[in-house]
């Protein structure tokens, strides 16, 4: 939103860096939000991480992130102990390592070659992210959704660029124009119901395979899982790649044991304001 006002008054970015207006757009989105533990975490990152822009002092990328990491932890030496903490800062630990950046397409001549490349920008982050985070969420919630990657290609650009922003919008519409609102509300629904009706058909379509529940694992497991995942993302040899896979498959073999479903299941999260518990039967869910 803040490219999209810059572009339409140009003006505007050369009184005020974009990266000033981007941190004081991420400051007043956290306060809407209302600045709970996670929207801290996203704001010290982003500020932190913009620090080379804000003071025009470069500074390697590694370095901000351990910065980042420290202040968080300063703040509240707990988050280490939550999978939220771990799962963030493990998902943009892996996309600066693994993620290079990529020289720009100079035109938009349609052809094979600029097609794979665009194509590999949009699909390798997530693929990465999905690896990285494969032993924080077997460790955490004992259960891996292979069909993350395709739904966060899905997700994450219809929801980043298009219901926030207009929830956003409708907002700053709220009191000269409650008419718009509506209708840019009703917008909001039609996406998400749409969004979710799409989840729905992914997960009914992969079947077993959806979400797998990791129930008999152990210390090896996990040790052989870091291994398998660290060889495909680290830049080794092509003929070590070829041990991530019976590595990998030591974690996911056990979860395909016809097992008897159970009839509830209980769920216990961790909310930031308190606890929040699920019971769920294959039919109903309660909070």
């Amino acid at each position: 939103m803040v490219s999209a006002l810059l572009w339409l008054s140009p003006g505007v970015s050369g009184r005020l860096p974009r990266q000033k207006l981007a941190a004081c757009a991420a400051l007043l989105y956290a306060l809407l939000a209302g600045f709970t533990l996670p929207t801290q975490r996203a704001f010290i990152m982003i500020v932190i991480f913009m620090s080379a822009y804000l003071s025009q002092r470069p500074s390697p990328v590694s370095l901000r992130f351990i910065v980042a990491l420290s202040c968080i932890l300063t703040l509240n030496p707990l988050a280490a102990m939550t999978a939220g903490f771990w799962i963030s800062f493990v998902a943009v630990g892996v996309l600066l390592c693994c993620v290079t950046s990529n020289p720009p397409i100079r035109d938009f001549e349609v052809n094979s070659q600029h097609s794979v490349r665009l194509l590999q920008r949009f699909v390798k982050p997530q693929l990465i992210i999905f690896l990285g985070l494969l032993v924080p969420l077997i460790f955490w919630t004992q259960q891996v959704s292979l069909m993350a990657p395709l739904i966060n290609m899905l997700a994450i650009p219809l929801v980043g660029f298009v219901v926030v922003p207009l929830c956003l919008l409708a907002l700053l519409l709220a009191y000269p124009l409650p008419q718009v609102v509506t209708l840019l509300l009703q917008w909001v629904d039609h996406i998400l119901n749409l969004l979710f009706g799409i989840m729905e058909q992914l997960v009914a379509a992969g079947g077993q395979w959806a979400l797998l529940q990791l129930t008999s694992l152990n210390t090896p497991t996990l040790l052989a899982a870091i291994l398998g995942v660290l060889v495909l993302l680290l830049p080794v040899s092509r003929t070590y790649r070829y041990l991530a896979l019976p590595l990998l498959l030591s974690v996911f073999l056990p979860a395909t044991s016809p097992v008897d479903a159970p009839s509830l299941w209980l769920h216990v999260l961790d909310v930031d304001q308190g606890l929040a518990v699920i019971l769920q039967t294959p039919n109903h869910a309660l909070v």
